[in-house]
């Protein structure tokens, strides 16, 4: 596992270019800006919320995604195609709608609070 091993930078976070020995212990101290963008895709999970945000229903929903542990997850919030994460997704029935979206991929969207606490668990 990467994040466990020498080349991942414990102090300033992201990873060292590549390892100075065979057990790839001690890292060259060299990080590549566009090695950690593409790594960044792997690494992250997405949580896209659309709705209005006085409207119940999200903020409903987003007190589920606070009360759950989340680490390297990235949460958009917004309406329909703001921010740019949300561009391709809409919502249901006019209702607010979450999307999960893990390893590149996301989960079928839901629009209920409980629905997606079992999403997160």
């Amino acid at each position: 596992m990467m994040a466990g091993g020498g080349i991942y930078d414990q102090l300033g976070g992201g990873f060292h270019r590549y390892a100075v020995d065979a057990r790839w212990l001690i890292p060259h101290f060299e990080k590549m800006l566009t090695d950690n963008a593409m790594l960044s895709r792997i690494y992250l999970d997405v949580f896209l919320l659309i709705g209005d945000a006085e409207d119940r229903l999200t903020r409903d929903m987003l007190r589920v995604i606070r009360a759950a542990y989340l680490p390297n997850r990235v949460i958009a919030c917004g309406m329909s195609g703001e921010p740019a994460l949300l561009s391709d997704r809409t919502q249901i029935d006019g209702k607010t709608t979450a999307y999960v979206c893990e390893n590149q991929a996301c989960l079928p969207p839901t629009t209920s609070p409980a629905a997606l606490a079992e999403l997160l668990a």
